[in-house]
Protein backbone atom coordinates (compact mmCIF):
# COMPACT_ATOMS: atom_id res chain seq x y z
CA UNK A 1 0.00 0.00 0.00
CA UNK A 2 1.46 3.36 -1.02
CA UNK A 3 2.02 6.37 1.20
CA UNK A 4 -0.74 8.31 -0.53
CA UNK A 5 -3.38 5.87 0.67
CA UNK A 6 -2.07 6.03 4.23
CA UNK A 7 -2.08 9.83 4.15
CA UNK A 8 -5.60 9.87 2.71
CA UNK A 9 -6.91 7.67 5.53
CA UNK A 10 -5.23 9.82 8.19
CA UNK A 11 -6.50 13.12 6.78
CA UNK A 12 -10.05 11.88 6.29
CA UNK A 13 -10.06 10.46 9.83
CA UNK A 14 -8.66 13.59 11.49
CA UNK A 15 -10.14 16.37 9.34
CA UNK A 16 -13.00 14.94 7.26
CA UNK A 17 -14.91 12.77 9.74
CA UNK A 18 -15.29 15.35 12.53
CA UNK A 19 -17.79 17.45 10.55
CA UNK A 20 -20.18 14.48 10.45
CA UNK A 21 -19.42 13.70 14.07
CA UNK A 22 -21.31 16.85 15.01
CA UNK A 23 -24.60 15.24 13.97
CA UNK A 24 -25.61 14.33 17.56
CA UNK A 25 -24.98 17.96 18.56
CA UNK A 26 -27.07 19.18 15.63
CA UNK A 27 -29.83 16.72 16.51
CA UNK A 28 -29.92 17.97 20.09
CA UNK A 29 -29.86 21.64 19.11
CA UNK A 30 -32.67 21.17 16.59
CA UNK A 31 -34.88 19.27 19.03
CA UNK A 32 -34.58 15.87 17.37
CA UNK A 33 -33.45 14.51 20.74
CA UNK A 34 -34.40 15.96 24.11
CA UNK A 35 -33.14 13.39 26.61
CA UNK A 36 -30.33 10.85 27.07
CA UNK A 37 -32.72 8.05 26.13
CA UNK A 38 -33.67 9.80 22.90
CA UNK A 39 -30.00 10.42 22.17
CA UNK A 40 -29.32 6.71 22.56
CA UNK A 41 -32.19 5.91 20.21
CA UNK A 42 -30.91 8.47 17.71
CA UNK A 43 -27.40 6.96 17.72
CA UNK A 44 -28.77 3.43 17.33
CA UNK A 45 -30.95 4.49 14.39
CA UNK A 46 -28.00 6.37 12.87
CA UNK A 47 -25.73 3.32 13.10
CA UNK A 48 -28.43 0.96 11.85
CA UNK A 49 -28.96 3.10 8.76
CA UNK A 50 -25.21 3.18 8.16
CA UNK A 51 -25.08 -0.59 8.55
CA UNK A 52 -27.90 -1.02 6.03
CA UNK A 53 -25.91 0.99 3.50
CA UNK A 54 -22.95 -1.38 3.89
CA UNK A 55 -25.18 -4.44 3.54
CA UNK A 56 -26.86 -2.96 0.46
CA UNK A 57 -23.46 -2.23 -1.06
CA UNK A 58 -22.40 -5.85 -0.68
CA UNK A 59 -25.59 -7.09 -2.32
CA UNK A 60 -26.07 -4.39 -4.97
CA UNK A 61 -22.72 -2.66 -5.50
CA UNK A 62 -23.49 -1.05 -8.87
CA UNK A 63 -26.81 0.44 -7.74
CA UNK A 64 -25.25 1.49 -4.43
CA UNK A 65 -22.34 3.29 -6.09
CA UNK A 66 -24.64 5.16 -8.48
CA UNK A 67 -26.88 6.09 -5.55
CA UNK A 68 -23.84 7.31 -3.61
CA UNK A 69 -22.79 9.49 -6.55
CA UNK A 70 -26.25 11.07 -6.70
CA UNK A 71 -26.42 11.62 -2.94
CA UNK A 72 -22.89 13.08 -2.92
CA UNK A 73 -23.87 15.45 -5.72
CA UNK A 74 -26.63 16.83 -3.52
CA UNK A 75 -24.50 16.75 -0.38
CA UNK A 76 -21.49 18.58 -1.78
CA UNK A 77 -23.85 20.89 -3.64
CA UNK A 78 -25.01 22.20 -0.28
CA UNK A 79 -21.71 24.12 -0.12
CA UNK A 80 -23.10 26.35 -2.88
CA UNK A 81 -26.81 26.17 -2.15
CA UNK A 82 -27.03 29.95 -1.77
CA UNK A 83 -24.83 30.71 -4.78
CA UNK A 84 -26.59 28.85 -7.61
CA UNK A 85 -29.94 27.17 -8.19
CA UNK A 86 -31.10 23.60 -7.52
CA UNK A 87 -29.54 23.68 -4.07
CA UNK A 88 -26.07 23.96 -5.58
CA UNK A 89 -26.30 20.48 -7.11
CA UNK A 90 -24.37 21.55 -10.23
CA UNK A 91 -21.38 22.40 -8.03
CA UNK A 92 -21.56 19.01 -6.34
CA UNK A 93 -21.73 17.29 -9.72
CA UNK A 94 -18.70 19.15 -11.02
CA UNK A 95 -16.74 18.37 -7.86
CA UNK A 96 -17.41 14.67 -8.40
CA UNK A 97 -16.92 14.61 -12.17
CA UNK A 98 -13.68 16.59 -12.50
CA UNK A 99 -11.43 13.54 -11.85
CA UNK A 100 -13.27 11.62 -14.56
CA UNK A 101 -12.55 14.44 -16.99
CA UNK A 102 -8.86 14.63 -16.10
CA UNK A 103 -7.96 11.00 -15.29
CA UNK A 104 -10.69 8.60 -16.49
CA UNK A 105 -8.47 5.53 -16.24
CA UNK A 106 -7.82 6.05 -12.53
CA UNK A 107 -11.52 6.65 -11.83
CA UNK A 108 -12.37 3.46 -13.71
CA UNK A 109 -9.87 1.53 -11.56
CA UNK A 110 -11.16 2.99 -8.30
CA UNK A 111 -14.74 2.15 -9.25
CA UNK A 112 -13.56 -1.37 -10.00
CA UNK A 113 -12.25 -1.63 -6.44
CA UNK A 114 -15.51 -0.33 -5.00
CA UNK A 115 -17.67 -2.69 -7.06
CA UNK A 116 -15.86 -5.82 -5.85
CA UNK A 117 -15.45 -7.28 -9.30
CA UNK A 118 -18.58 -5.92 -10.98
CA UNK A 119 -18.25 -3.97 -14.24
CA UNK A 120 -17.73 -0.24 -13.51
CA UNK A 121 -18.98 0.90 -16.94
CA UNK A 122 -22.47 1.94 -15.77
CA UNK A 123 -21.32 3.99 -12.72
CA UNK A 124 -18.65 5.64 -14.88
CA UNK A 125 -21.34 6.52 -17.43
CA UNK A 126 -23.57 7.83 -14.62
CA UNK A 127 -20.77 10.04 -13.30
CA UNK A 128 -20.11 11.36 -16.79
CA UNK A 129 -23.80 12.20 -17.18
CA UNK A 130 -23.78 13.98 -13.81
CA UNK A 131 -20.76 16.00 -14.91
CA UNK A 132 -22.25 17.02 -18.28
CA UNK A 133 -25.61 17.95 -16.74
CA UNK A 134 -23.83 19.98 -14.04
CA UNK A 135 -21.72 21.88 -16.57
CA UNK A 136 -24.81 22.70 -18.65
CA UNK A 137 -26.73 23.98 -15.65
CA UNK A 138 -23.76 25.96 -14.32
CA UNK A 139 -23.36 27.60 -17.75
CA UNK A 140 -27.06 28.45 -17.70
CA UNK A 141 -26.77 29.88 -14.17
CA UNK A 142 -23.40 31.57 -14.76
CA UNK A 143 -24.68 35.10 -14.12
CA UNK A 144 -25.07 34.28 -10.45
CA UNK A 145 -21.39 33.37 -10.11
CA UNK A 146 -19.15 35.96 -8.51
CA UNK A 147 -15.36 36.11 -8.52
CA UNK A 148 -14.99 33.90 -5.43
CA UNK A 149 -16.86 30.87 -6.79
CA UNK A 150 -15.11 31.21 -10.15
CA UNK A 151 -11.74 31.15 -8.43
CA UNK A 152 -12.80 28.13 -6.40
CA UNK A 153 -13.78 26.22 -9.54
CA UNK A 154 -10.44 27.15 -11.09
CA UNK A 155 -8.55 25.84 -8.07
CA UNK A 156 -10.55 22.61 -8.14
CA UNK A 157 -9.75 22.15 -11.83
CA UNK A 158 -6.04 22.68 -11.17
CA UNK A 159 -6.20 20.20 -8.29
CA UNK A 160 -7.93 17.62 -10.49
CA UNK A 161 -5.23 17.99 -13.15
CA UNK A 162 -2.33 18.01 -10.70
CA UNK A 163 -3.46 15.32 -8.24
CA UNK A 164 -4.65 11.76 -8.67
CA UNK A 165 -8.40 11.26 -8.01
CA UNK A 166 -7.92 10.20 -4.39
CA UNK A 167 -5.60 13.11 -3.65
CA UNK A 168 -8.05 15.48 -5.29
CA UNK A 169 -10.95 14.12 -3.24
CA UNK A 170 -9.00 14.35 0.01
CA UNK A 171 -7.99 17.94 -0.79
CA UNK A 172 -11.59 18.94 -1.50
CA UNK A 173 -13.07 17.02 1.43
CA UNK A 174 -10.53 18.12 4.02
CA UNK A 175 -9.67 21.65 2.83
CA UNK A 176 -13.03 22.92 1.57
CA UNK A 177 -16.04 20.80 2.48
CA UNK A 178 -15.37 19.72 6.06
CA UNK A 179 -13.97 23.06 7.31
CA UNK A 180 -16.96 24.89 5.82
CA UNK A 181 -19.37 22.65 7.69
CA UNK A 182 -17.41 22.88 10.92
CA UNK A 183 -17.23 26.66 10.72
CA UNK A 184 -20.96 26.96 10.04
CA UNK A 185 -21.78 24.74 13.01
CA UNK A 186 -19.32 26.61 15.23
CA UNK A 187 -21.13 29.86 14.42
CA UNK A 188 -24.54 28.27 15.06
CA UNK A 189 -23.49 26.88 18.44
CA UNK A 190 -23.82 28.98 21.54
CA UNK A 191 -20.44 29.82 23.14
CA UNK A 192 -21.39 27.97 26.34
CA UNK A 193 -22.07 24.78 24.37
CA UNK A 194 -18.98 24.81 22.16
CA UNK A 195 -16.74 22.90 24.56
CA UNK A 196 -19.39 20.20 24.87
CA UNK A 197 -19.59 20.09 21.09
CA UNK A 198 -15.83 19.57 20.78
CA UNK A 199 -15.93 16.68 23.24
CA UNK A 200 -18.90 15.13 21.46
CA UNK A 201 -17.14 15.47 18.12
CA UNK A 202 -13.99 13.79 19.47
CA UNK A 203 -15.91 10.89 21.04
CA UNK A 204 -18.10 10.28 17.99
CA UNK A 205 -15.09 10.46 15.65
CA UNK A 206 -13.24 7.89 17.75
CA UNK A 207 -16.29 5.61 17.84
CA UNK A 208 -16.66 5.98 14.07
CA UNK A 209 -13.06 4.92 13.53
CA UNK A 210 -13.59 1.82 15.69
CA UNK A 211 -16.72 0.93 13.75
CA UNK A 212 -14.87 1.59 10.48
CA UNK A 213 -12.28 -0.95 11.53
CA UNK A 214 -15.01 -3.50 12.20
CA UNK A 215 -16.64 -2.72 8.84
CA UNK A 216 -13.24 -3.01 7.20
CA UNK A 217 -12.87 -6.57 8.51
CA UNK A 218 -16.37 -7.26 7.22
CA UNK A 219 -15.44 -5.99 3.74
CA UNK A 220 -11.93 -7.40 3.55
CA UNK A 221 -12.96 -10.86 2.43
CA UNK A 222 -14.08 -9.54 -0.96
CA UNK A 223 -11.07 -7.33 -1.72
CA UNK A 224 -8.45 -8.29 -4.28
CA UNK A 225 -5.62 -6.39 -2.62
CA UNK A 226 -4.79 -4.27 0.39
CA UNK A 227 -5.13 -1.10 -1.69
CA UNK A 228 -8.57 -2.17 -2.93
CA UNK A 229 -9.62 -2.85 0.66
CA UNK A 230 -8.51 0.64 1.74
CA UNK A 231 -10.46 2.24 -1.11
CA UNK A 232 -13.52 0.27 -0.05
CA UNK A 233 -13.00 1.27 3.57
CA UNK A 234 -12.76 4.96 2.64
CA UNK A 235 -15.58 5.32 0.16
CA UNK A 236 -18.07 2.68 1.29
CA UNK A 237 -17.50 3.92 4.84
CA UNK A 238 -18.18 7.50 3.76
CA UNK A 239 -21.30 6.34 1.91
CA UNK A 240 -22.55 4.64 5.06
CA UNK A 241 -22.07 7.84 7.04
CA UNK A 242 -23.33 10.22 4.36
CA UNK A 243 -26.80 8.65 4.12
CA UNK A 244 -27.82 9.23 7.80
CA UNK A 245 -25.98 12.56 7.76
CA UNK A 246 -28.04 13.72 4.77
CA UNK A 247 -31.22 12.34 6.33
CA UNK A 248 -30.63 14.47 9.44
CA UNK A 249 -29.88 17.61 7.41
CA UNK A 250 -33.01 17.05 5.30
CA UNK A 251 -35.10 16.67 8.46
CA UNK A 252 -33.67 19.89 9.91
CA UNK A 253 -34.39 21.81 6.69
CA UNK A 254 -37.92 20.43 6.60
CA UNK A 255 -38.51 21.58 10.17
CA UNK A 256 -37.26 25.07 9.36
CA UNK A 257 -39.45 25.23 6.25
CA UNK A 258 -42.56 24.30 8.22
CA UNK A 259 -42.07 27.06 10.79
Amino acid sequence: MDLGLVLAVVLIALVGLPHGALDPVIAQRQGVVRSPVQMGMFLIAYLCLAGLVILAWRQFPVVSLIGFLLISTLHFGRDWQRKIGLGGAAYGGIVLALPLMTDPGAVHSIFGFLLMGANPALPVLALGAIGVASLIFLAYDRRRLTLGPCLELSVLLIAAVWLDPLGYFVAFFCVLHSPRHLWAEWQNTQPAARRKGIWAMAVVTLATLVLAGIAGVFLQGQSISLSAWVYQLIFIGLAALTVPHMALLAWVERQHASR
